[in-house]
């Protein structure tokens, strides 16, 4: 992963903190989306344009990224059953708003 990215993934994660960053990867630019869940610090929502961004972005999308408030970045059964639902990558990095994770990544098992 390009340095850069990975700087401006965990630079959003600890800016959004407490709450659950989101945004996606278009290459090597991250581009950070509105998190409009009702509870932010649990989970993350998207507008409903932002939805439909990422599946218009196709293959250019690299993958959609989201923060932990807390210092883990384990997948949720939430997060896979939702990465598996949609079919594209999904990476997350945990924060406590200082410090951060590294950054993993969970890919559908049928697209390798």
């Amino acid at each position: 992963m390009d340095s850069k990215l990975e700087a401006a993934i965990k630079q959003c994660a600890i800016s959004e903190y407490p709450n659950e960053m989101v945004g996606c990867v278009v290459g090597n630019d991250f581009i950070q989306l509105k998190n409009i869940s009702t509870t932010p610090k649990e989970r993350y929502r998207l507008l409903p344009k932002d939805k439909l961004l990422l599946f218009e972005l196709g293959d250019s999308l690299t993958a959609l990224v989201h923060s932990h408030p807390v210092m883990d970045n384990v997948f949720s059964e939430v997060d896979i059953n939702a990465q598996k639902a949609c079919g594209f990558p999904f990476w997350v990095v945990g924060t406590d708003g200082v410090n951060t994770t590294d950054i993993r990544e969970v890919v559908d098992e049928a697209r390798g």
